[in-house]
C-alpha cells in the first residue's frame, strides 16, 4: 500500500525546532493585573428594586492568601455606598490573648476600610499567612449604576416599555454593581440570591437550587459550582414567554418578550442542535448544568457569553419577514461557542481577547457548515476574510492586541484558525481543541496554552510524526500584523509540457514579515487535475510542473485557503473555465473576481450573467451582481434590471440594489430617465416582502436622486416599522445625503430620548451638518447626560467639532458625575481642545 502525506506536512517537516524562540515568543507577559489573593467563591445577598432602581445586600468574598503577612487587600467597587465590611463568622478569625494571637475559633468581627467610589481598600489588624482561608462579608447599595447593571422602565417617550434589569459585566463593569476583583486572570465558583417582587422571574448564572416566597417578594436562589471569572456573572429580572427544551439532558430555556413566543420558537430554533454540534465536535460536553438565553430591551451589544445565562439583543427574536436576511442561529451559535472558549477556558488578559473571540467566530462558522454546507462556511470564511483586508487597511494591527479589541480580534481570527485547519487536517484540529480545552478547563489561558495544546497535537507517534514546531505560524499570524500580498503569473512551456508558475510576496515589510504559509494551487488539464503546494517569499519563486497536456486553469489559493491579496495575472478564458466548472461555490468566485477585468466583453458579460441568473448557490449570485454592475456593455442594463424583479432571495436583490449606482454611473444616459427610476424603486418599496431589501432601495434612492429631490422621496417610508428599524434608518442616513433644510426637523425629532439608540444614533450624526446652528447645539447640549453610551459617544464626537463655547459646562457636568476613567478621559480630551 502506498501512503499519501498532506505536502503541507512536507513543508512543516523542514521546520527546526527552536526552544529559544519559543520561549521568547511566548515567554513575555505583558502588563498584567496582579493582586495578593485568589478569590474562591463570591456569593451576593441583594433585593433590587426594577422601579427605584435600587440594589442593596452582601457580597460575600471568600479569598486564599497569595503572600506572607497579609494585612489588607483592594477590591473594584465604582460608585457604590460602602456600609460596612466584616470578617464572616464562618471564616478563620483572628482571637486576642494576652502577649499573643491565635488562629482559631469564630466570630463577626468589623475591619476599617477606606473607598474612593472606585477601589475598596480593607484592611486586617493582624497579619495572615500565605495560602490561608479567610471570608469576608460586605454591606453596600447603589441606586442606578452607571454601568454594569441597567434598569429599563416605562417613560413618558417609551410608556409601552417593561421593567426589566439585565447586567453586562465585560469589559470591567460588573464593579458597578457588586464588589469583585474585576480582572479575567481570576476564577470562582459564584451564587447570588436575590430578592425581587413577586411579579418578576429571574435569571442568573448556573441552576435555580430554590426559590422561596415570602409576602410580595420571591427569593431566587442561583448557584454556579465550577468557577468562572467576574465579568460573567449575569442577572437577569423580568417577564418574558419562555421556551423549553433540551439536549442530552440538560436543559435549555430560552426567554422572549412576552407575546412573542411563537417567534422566539422560530429564532432560537437551533439551540440544542448547535449545543449538541459543539459537544460532539469538541469532545467536551456542555459544561454549566443548564443553559439559558434571553432577549432583553435596549441590549448595548448583540448578545453576551454569561456563562449559562446569555444576554441577546430583543432584535434576536423577530417574525417571519425578516430572514434570510437576518437570521439569530450566527448569533446564538457565537454565544454559545463562547461557553466553551471564554467560559471554561478565559483569556488571561486583554491582550489575549482573541481566544475567545476568534474561536467562538470561527465556531460560529463551523456551525453554519454542520448547517447549511461547505460552500455556506466557505462563503462565511470568505466575507470574514475581507473584512480583515478592509481593516488592514486603515490601521495595520495584529490579532494579538495590545489597545483593545478590533476588527482582527473576530474576523481575521476565524479565518486564521481556518488556515490551520487546513494545513493540520480536521482530525488533528479537533484533537487540538479537545486537548487545548481538557488541559486548561476552568483557568485563564494565554496563547502560549493553545500552542502547547496544538503541538500535543500534531507530535503524535501513533500517527505519521507530525512535526512539533508551528511556532512560525503564531509569530507570523497572531504576533504581527499583514497578510502575504502575491503577484503571480504562469506559462506554459510546449517543448517541455511543463507548467512554468511565478509567485512572489509583494506586501510593504513594516509590521509584517515574509509569509512562510504555503499555498494550495490546483492544476487543470484536459485528463485531469493535479494539486500542489506552493511556498512564497519576498524573492520569486518558480516552480515548474510537469503535466499531461496544456492547462486549461490554474487555480492558485484554492478555497481560499490563505488569507492574502492575490494580484493574479491569468487568461480571460482560464477565469472562465473556473467560473463555469469549478465545483466549490468559492473557486466560482474568486473566477468571478478575476473577470472584473474583462466584465466590458460580451463573452464575460454572458457568462457572469447566466451566474447570476442560475447558480445554486446565492453568495455566488450576490457576487456576480457585484461585478456585473461594473460593467460598460450596452447590454448590461437591461439584464441586470430584469433578473433584479425575477431574483427570489432577498439578499441577492439586495446586491442588485447596494450596486445600482455603480451600474447607472458607467451608464450615464440611462440617468436621464430618473423619474422611471424612481416610479421603479418606490413600487419596489411598497411591495417588498423584505424589510432589508426596502432599506436598500430607499438607500438606492437617496444615491440617484439629486440632492433636492431625496427629502420628498423618501420621507413617506420614515414611519413605516421594520427589524431594528432598518427602514427608518435608511431614511435618515438619506436625509443626510439631502440639502433640503427640512431634513433638519425630521433629525432633531429622531435624535431624542424616544427613538431606539440605533436610529438615534444615526439622527444624532445627520446632525453634524447643522453644527452652527444653536437649536441642533442646544440639542446635543442638553440630551448628552440621559442618553445611552453609544449615542452619548456620538454626540461627543460631534460636540468635539464644534467646539461651542456652551457646550463646555454639559461636559464638564458629565466628567464629574461619571466613575468610568476611559469614559471620563476622552470627554477631559475634548474639553481641553476647546
Amino acid at each position: 500500500m502506498k501512503r499519501f502525506y498532506n505536502p503541507v506536512y512536507i513543508l512543516l517537516l523542514t521546520v527546526i525546532f527552536n526552544f529559544n524562540v519559543y520561549s521568547q515568543m511566548f515567554g513575555q507577559e505583558p502588563t498584567e493585573r496582579k493582586s495578593n489573593f485568589d478569590v474562591q467563591h463570591i456569593k451576593l445577598d441583594i433585593s433590587v428594586d426594577p422601579v427605584e432602581k435600587f440594589v442593596t445586600g452582601k457580597a460575600f468574598i471568600k479569598l486564599v492568601t497569595a503572600e506572607e503577612n497579609f494585612t489588607g487587600f483592594e477590591l473594584d467597587a465604582a460608585g457604590m455606598n460602602i456600609k460596612n465590611v466584616e470578617l464572616d463568622p464562618n471564616g478563620p478569625m483572628i482571637i486576642s490573648y494576652v502577649g499573643k494571637t491565635k488562629r482559631t475559633g469564630y466570630y463577626l468581627k468589623t475591619l476599617k476600610f477606606d473607598y474612593n467610589k472606585s477601589k475598596l481598600k480593607i484592611y486586617l489588624d493582624s497579619s495572615y499567612n500565605l495560602s490561608d482561608t479567610l471570608n469576608f462579608i460586605i454591606h453596600y447599595n447603589t441606586t442606578n449604576p452607571e454601568k454594569g447593571l441597567y434598569f429599563i422602565s416605562p417613560t413618558a417617550e417609551f410608556p409601552d416599555k417593561r421593567y426589566e434589569v439585565w447586567s453586562q459585566g465585560e469589559g470591567e463593569d460588573n464593579r458597578y454593581w457588586f464588589p469583585c476583583y474585576d480582572y479575567p486572570n481570576d476564577m470562582a465558583t459564584t451564587e447570588m440570591l436575590v430578592t425581587v417582587s413577586s411579579q418578576y422571574q429571574t435569571i442568573s448564572n448556573g441552576v435555580l437550587k430554590e426559590k422561596s416566597d415570602k409576602l410580595n417578594y420571591t427569593t431566587w436562589h442561583w448557584v454556579n459550582d465550577k468557577p468562572h471569572v467576574s465579568y460573567l456573572v449575569m442577572l437577569g429580572i423580568g417577564q418574558w414567554d419562555t421556551i423549553s427544551t433540551s439536549w442530552d439532558g440538560i436543559p435549555i430555556i430560552s426567554y422572549v418578550p412576552p407575546g412573542k413566543k411563537s417567534w422566539g420558537q422560530n429564532s432560537y430554533r437551533q439551540t440544542a442542535d448547535i449545543m449538541k454540534f459543539f459537544s460532539e465536535y469538541i469532545g467536551y460536553r456542555y459544561p454549566w448544568g443548564e443553559f439559558r438565553q434571553v432577549a432583553v430591551q435596549d441590549f448595548i451589544y448583540g448578545g453576551m457569553e454569561n456563562t449559562g445565562a446569555v444576554v441577546l439583543f430583543e432584535g434576536s427574536v423577530y417574525d417571519e419577514k425578516t430572514e434570510p436576511d437576518y437570521s439569530a442561529t450566527g448569533l446564538v451559535a457565537h454565544e454559545l461557542a463562547h461557553q466553551w472558549w471564554g467560559d471554561v477556558v478565559t483569556c488571561k488578559n486583554w491582550n489575549e481577547i482573541w481566544l475567545n473571540e476568534s474561536f467562538a467566530t470561527y465556531f460560529q462558522c463551523l456551525y453554519r457548515e454542520h448547517e447549511l454546507g461547505k460552500d455556506e462556511f466557505d462563503y462565511n470564511i470568505y466575507r470574514n476574510g475581507n473584512e480583515a483586508l478592509n481593516a488592514d487597511s486603515l490601521s495595520r494591527r495584529p490579532i494579538y492586541t495590545r489597545s483593545g479589541p478590533t476588527a482582527n480580534t473576530y474576523d481575521k481570527g476565524s479565518v486564521v484558525l481556518n488556515m490551520l485547519r487546513w494545513m493540520i487536517g480536521d482530525e488533528k484540529f479537533r484533537k487540538t481543541m479537545n486537548i487545548y480545552i481538557t488541559q486548561n478547563q476552568f483557568k485563564p489561558v494565554v496563547t502560549k496554552n493553545f500552542a502547547d495544546a496544538l503541538h500535543n497535537a500534531i507530535d503524535d507517534p501513533l500517527l505519521d510524526q507530525m512535526p512539533a514546531n508551528l511556532t512560525w505560524f503564531f509569530e507570523e499570524w497572531i504576533y504581527k500584523a499583514g497578510q502575504p500580498e502575491i503577484k503571480a503569473d504562469y506559462s506554459f512551456d510546449e517543448n517541455t509540457n511543463e507548467l512554468i508558475l511565478n509567485a512572489v510576496q509583494v506586501q510593504r515589510m513594516d509590521s509584517s514579515s515574509v509569509f512562510r504559509t504555503p499555498f494550495p494551487i490546483e492544476i487543470v488539464t484536459e485528463k485531469g487535475t493535479q494539486s500542489i503546494t506552493m511556498e512564497t517569499s519576498s524573492e520569486v519563486k518558480t516552480y515548474r510542473i510537469k503535466l499531461d497536456g496544456k492547462s486549461l486553469n490554474v487555480n492558485f489559493n484554492k478555497g481560499n485557503k490563505i488569507l492574502c491579496k492575490l494580484y493574479f495575472t491569468k487568461p480571460k478564458n482560464d477565469w472562465l473555465y473556473q467560473l463555469n466548472n469549478s465545483t466549490d461555490a468559492i473557486d466560482r468566485i474568486t473566477a468571478l473576481n478575476g473577470l472584473k477585468d474583462f466584465i466590458d466583453e460580451s463573452d464575460v458579460v454572458d457568462a457572469v450573467k447566466q451566474v447570476m441568473r442560475n447558480d445554486s448557490f446565492w453568495g455566488v449570485r450576490y457576487e456576480a451582481v457585484k461585478v456585473f454592475a461594473g460593467s460598460e456593455n450596452p447590454a448590461a442594463v437591461e439584464h441586470y434590471m430584469k433578473y433584479m424583479i425575477d431574483e427570489k432571495d432577498s439578499r441577492v436583490r439586495r446586491a442588485y440594489l447596494l450596486n445600482l449606482k455603480k451600474l447607472l454611473d458607467n451608464h450615464p444616459a440611462e440617468k436621464e430617465n430618473i423619474s422611471v427610476l424612481q416610479y421603479f424603486l418606490t413600487n419596489l418599496i411598497n411591495y417588498e416582502t423584505s424589510y432589508y431589501a426596502a432599506a436598500d432601495a430607499v438607500t438606492a434612492l437617496s444615491q440617484l436622486l439629486p440632492k433636492d429631490k431625496i427629502y420628498d422621496a423618501v420621507i413617506p417610508y420614515i414611519e413605516m416599522d421594520s427589524h431594528v428599524d432598518i427602514i427608518r434608518r435608511s431614511v435618515l442616513t438619506a436625509l443626510d445625503l439631502s440639502d433640503d433644510p427640512r431634513s433638519k426637523e425630521i433629525l432633531l425629532k429622531y435624535a431624542v430620548y424616544g427613538s431606539t439608540a440605533r436610529v438615534r444614533n444615526i439622527a444624532v450624526n445627520g446632525l453634524g451638518s447643522f453644527l452652527n446652528d444653536d437649536e441642533v447645539i442646544n440639542l446635543l447640549n442638553n440630551k448628552l447626560a440621559e442618553n445611552t453610551r453609544s449615542t452619548q459617544g456620538v454626540i461627543l464626537s460631534l460636540l468635539g467639532k464644534a467646539k461651542n463655547p456652551s457646550s463646555k459646562p454639559f461636559l464638564q457636568k458629565l466628567y464629574d458625575t461619571s466613575n468610568d476613567e476611559r469614559f471620563k478621559e476622552r470627554i477631559k480630551t475634548i474639553i481641553s481642545s476647546y
